[in-house]
């Protein structure tokens, strides 16, 4: 195979990979309103993995991953630690701890110097060279790490989301309810923290520790907008998330942007949860206002025919509208000519008067607004 095409399918693959098994935990983060703790341990697991190579002296899984959980952990816990002390909001909880826990990695970074960590790569990621970063197994090239790590975990959120699909979904939108069906909530949360955290060592390599959570959080609060459905929701979330890197890859490519490639897919799933914020059918925000139009068209309606009891001229409605209700001559108008159009007025250049159907749509509104 051409060295270059195998190169771009490795990045494509490790970038789907990233996508897909951060999307599956990262929808349960959205839906808990935790989106901000997905983000803390993003960041705070970056002493598990400094403390792990120590422990090691080598970036092996079986020695970082445990470390990096437990350091996941050990964020959540000092969270809700501080939390339920009733001194600080969740918030602010978070807002504490992860960053002492990041600069701590840093600083451990920095110090040691015989640490084989680059602080770029741990901020950024640098998908682009994860082909050169092999699995090495009895003496035997496996391939690139990041794409067995990444597909070892991806089966890992699976199996946790499909074997526990009832007691998250219960459990996140009613832990009481949850509780009382003895399913353990609590376990249940620090299950999920525990995956959060190996899910974003996993992608850690790929796509650095400020990056991995734009993986965690936007695919899934894109698909949020979209639908009800919670099952519909991972399975957009996923999509978005591959869509993003796919849309990432061509935006670093040397040809547009000749950036980084986990920057450019942070990016484009930005760009993605931006369109879809505006022109989402239900939740986007071109939706919503023309909804608020909607609303203020018929309570204006609904207004002019109340104030319609009996056939007027243009200029006594307009002058009773604008003494009552302040309007314009023109919004006026533009409100008779929308009730002539619904066929509930009768109008010419002098007169104006209700149709049957507008005296019916009077009554209805009588009814519904008794004086």
């Amino acid at each position: 195979m051409d060295p270059e095409l195998y190169r771009t399918c490795i990045v494509l693959l490790t970038g789907s990979l990233t996508a897909a098994t951060t999307a599956l935990v990262g929808s349960f983060l959205v839906l808990r309103r935790m989106a901000l703790i997905g983000d803390a341990i993003s960041h705070a697991i970056l002493p598990g993995i400094v403390i792990g190579f120590l422990l090691s002296t080598q970036r092996h899984p079986l020695i970082l991953l445990p470390a990096a959980a437990a350091a996941g952990l050990l964020t959540v816990w000092l969270i809700e630690l501080i939390y339920r002390s009733r001194r600080l909001s969740e918030d602010a909880s978070t807002a504490v701890v992860f960053p002492a826990l990041f600069a701590l990695g840093v600083l451990m970074i920095a110090r040691i110097r015989y640490v084989d960590l680059d602080l770029d790569c741990v901020i950024f990621g640098r998908i682009e060279d994860v082909d050169r970063r092999p699995l090495v197994l009895f003496g035997t090239d496996l391939g690139p790490r990041a794409v067995w790590l990444l597909g070892i975990m991806l089966l890992l959120d699976l199996l946790l989301v499909v074997g526990l699909w009832k007691e998250l979904k219960i459990s996140t939108f009613d832990p009481a309810y949850a509780e009382s069906l003895g399913f353990k909530p609590l376990r249940i949360h620090y299950l999920l923290m525990t995956a959060v955290s190996l899910t974003a060592i996993a992608a850690f390599e790929a796509v650095g520790a400020i990056l991995v959570v734009a993986f965690l959080v936007v695919p899934a609060a894109t698909a949020f907008l979209l639908t009800n459905r919670l099952w519909l929701m991972v399975a957009l979330a996923v999509l978005f998330g591959l869509a993003s890197v796919v849309l990432g890859y061509v935006l670093a490519s040397e040809a547009v942007l000749n950036s980084q490639g986990a920057a450019a897919m942070a990016v484009a799933a930005g760009l993605l949860f931006l369109l879809v914020w505006l022109l989402a059918p239900h939740h986007g925000l071109l939706a919503a206002i023309l909804r608020r139009r909607r609303l203020r068209l018929r309570f204006a309606e609904d207004l002019v025919l109340l104030h319609l009891e009996q056939a007027q001229t243009r200029q006594e409605i307009c002058q009773t509208l604008q003494e009552r209700l302040r309007w314009s001559d023109r919004e006026t108008e533009r409100i008779l000519a929308a009730l002539s159009r619904r066929g509930w007025l009768s109008c010419d250049d002098y007169s104006v008067r209700l149709t049957p159907e507008g005296v019916q749509a009077v009554a209805e509104l009588r009814s519904r607004y008794p004086a």
